[in-house]
């Protein structure tokens, strides 16, 4: 097998929840060796959601590949414990508020002068600075403050949160981004650095339209719908079938849809020829390929728009995405089989697809504490009773 990307990387994961742990997941994937510490509760959300006869799921992924520990950090022996494992590790990931990681003493400060060539990722709430620094705050909070939920829901209806973590997804995805970058300066200077990111942070530089379009014009975005504000049509559609298609006919795609449709008498018409034509004229023009989608079963549609090379995708439920013939080929799940269920289940596959350097799922996560021993007594030199003492002390 190839040599591993990222193999030798040393990874200190002391994050919660599910940003942090999925940006070290996606590097494990890849070779870096994750040590996770987790709250000996066992309350984080990954263990806990969502829950299958008993099994929390979540940490099957967010723990991928990873060695996994169970630490209290209120205790003066665990602070201890991490303090060692600074040394060893290149990278560390916290996202805890400032002023826990300075009474758990594992802030910035307090670890650089243990290891100063660490990588230090904090990815908290609101950021390192700012009037917000201390404020709590999770996923739902971060997209609402990002703006995205103000723009999503109906036009005359309330805002709406999107239906899954799409914050902490994105947030692990520019988390594990930030620290490559780090440890690219790392390798070319030998130093290392602080990587400060806010949760709403990712989100908000995508959502880049928001601050452009106001600060240029003083225009408020709002609800669309399932509408795009500045691009029509674009929307879901229903079909005959009670099923839905998302088709974004923008361009040349409009021009294809109208010859699907056979209405070529429609590209003469000032109402349609251009895109800001078709925004003026959104309830028309909507209509118009709602009313002809409604007409077909989705097979069928799916056929006429594959055949016209028009751009479009079903609106995929979890049983259809774990039936469908492209993400089973391309391995978008894998199957494997769980020792805590005693059956077998699908996981996602790993992202992306390197030609040279693959990623792959070794292991899917632990149990909670179920490396402590091997990494306590064989890799920091405890004794076995030190070790045990220890367990009983409530260290973990």
């Amino acid at each position: 097998m190839s040599k591993e990307v990222l193999e030798g990387v040393k990874i200190l994961d002391l994050s919660a929840v599910i940003a942090g742990p999925s940006s070290t997941a996606f590097l494990a994937e890849f070779g870096a060796d994750v040590i996770r510490v987790e709250n000996p509760s066992g309350k984080d959300i990954g263990r806990t959601t969502p829950m299958v006869d008993g099994v929390g799921l979540g940490a099957k992924t967010l723990n991928r590949n990873k060695r996994c520990m169970a630490l209290d950090l209120h205790k003066e022996e665990a602070q201890k414990i991490v303090h060692k494992l600074v040394k060893w590790a290149d990278v560390v990931v916290v996202n805890f508020r400032p002023n826990a990681l300075k009474k758990f003493h594992i802030d910035y400060d307090d670890l650089i002068a243990i290891n100063p060539q660490l990588v230090y990722v904090h990815f908290s709430a609101y950021g390192r600075t700012g009037p917000y620094r201390d404020k709590p705050g999770y996923a739902r909070v971060a997209e609402a403050f990002s703006g995205l939920t103000y723009i999503t829901g109906e036009k005359d209806g309330p805002p709406m949160l999107t239906g899954s973590w799409i914050v902490d997804g994105l947030g692990g995805i520019y988390t594990a981004y930030s620290i490559m970058l780090a440890l690219y300066h790392k390798e070319r200077t030998g130093e290392g650095q602080l990587v400060d990111l806010g949760l709403y942070e990712p989100l908000f530089r995508i959502l880049d339209e928001l601050p452009m379009v106001y600060s240029a014009s003083g225009y408020v975005k709002g609800r669309f719908g399932n509408m795009h504000a500045f691009l029509v049509p674009n929307n879901i559609y229903k079909c005959k079938d009670g099923n839905w298609m998302v088709m974004p006919l923008n361009g040349q795609m409009f021009d294809r849809a109208l010859r699907a449709m056979h209405r070529e008498d429609l590209m003469e018409d000032e109402r349609f020829q251009t895109n800001e034509a078709r925004v003026a004229n959104r309830e028309l023009v909507d209509s118009l390929i709602a009313d002809w989608v409604a007409s077909f079963n989705r097979e069928e549609l799916d056929a006429i728009l594959n055949e016209y090379e028009i751009a479009h995708g079903p609106v995929n439920s979890a049983k259809d995405i774990c039936e469908d013939e492209h993400i089973l080929a391309r391995g978008s799940v894998i199957r494997v089989y769980d020792e805590d269920l005693g059956r077998e289940i699908l996981e996602p596959g790993v992202v992306p697809k390197l030609s040279k350097t693959p990623g792959r799922r070794k292991w899917s996560g632990r149990h909670l504490g179920a490396d402590n021993e091997s990494i306590i007594v064989d890799m920091l030199g405890y004794t076995k009773d030190e070790f045990d003492a220890l367990k009983e002390k409530g260290v973990w």
